[in-house]
């Protein structure tokens, strides 16, 4: 049974090539207008291109009523953005995609037994400084090409599937990294790199033997615990 009618929503309705924002609560609009329930994922249909999906600040996205494929938010392709105290939340995936372009900042949470997956052989993207909450898994990438980005704030629970992908510590502010985790909980990444103007500090041992590289002015600082 689906939800009742969303208190807001996303507007405009899910269509290719539109940017919608979503503010208060959106539950299951799917393809429908703002304020209806049109089917079993909080915005989306699975089938758009093109669409840049900004959820507010506070804000909340969430779908369920289909306990293989509901999602949050469920695009082809495109970008989403989650800002501080907003909420993604699916009853299977929290956002699924073809291929993504997915920017949680602080604050924002992103959560479902799949948190995020993208599913096609192209590049996404995903850049972390708030919560994934992933009740089996929180990533999940299929392009070799796809990139993690993990900032300052970032937590992540659950196990990631880098798709022969690369993991990479960035953002502005100083941050650690227990190395460890690339042995229990990052698996499948091809490559370990530094970006941004951060300062990382790596703590831990790993037996995972990835390419790494450095760009920009920040650093990695190396301390074994």
């Amino acid at each position: 049974m689906l939800a009742e009618t969303a208190l807001a929503g996303c507007t405009p309705q899910a269509g290719d090539n539109v940017t919608a924002t979503c503010t208060g609560t959106t539950a299951n609009q799917g393809g429908g207008a703002a304020g209806t329930s049109a089917g079993s994922n909080g915005y989306g249909t699975g089938v758009e291109t093109g669409v840049t999906v900004s959820v507010d600040i506070g804000a909340s996205v969430s779908g369920t009523g289909d306990p293989i494929a509901s999602a949050g938010i469920s695009i082809e392709n495109g970008a989403v953005n989650t800002s501080n105290g907003a909420t993604v939340t699916g009853q299977r995936f929290g956002i699924h995609a073809g291929t993504a372009t997915v920017t949680n900042n602080a604050g924002a949470t992103v959560s479902g037994i799949t948190a995020i997956e993208t599913v096609s052989s192209g590049a996404s993207s995903v850049f972390n400084a708030g919560t994934i909450n992933g009740t089996l898994l929180a990533v999940v990438f299929r392009g070799s090409s796809s990139t993690l980005t993990l900032a300052a704030g970032s937590v992540i629970n659950g196990e990631v599937l880098g798709g022969g992908g690369t993991l990479q510590l960035g953002g502005s502010a100083a941050a650690s990294f227990d190395v460890h985790g690339l042995d229990v909980q990052y698996h499948g990444f091809s490559a370990f790199n530094k970006v941004d103007g951060s300062v990382w500090t790596l703590t831990g041992t790993t037996r995972a033997s990835l390419a790494r590289s450095t760009s920009m002015p920040g650093r990695f600082e190396c301390r074994a615990i």
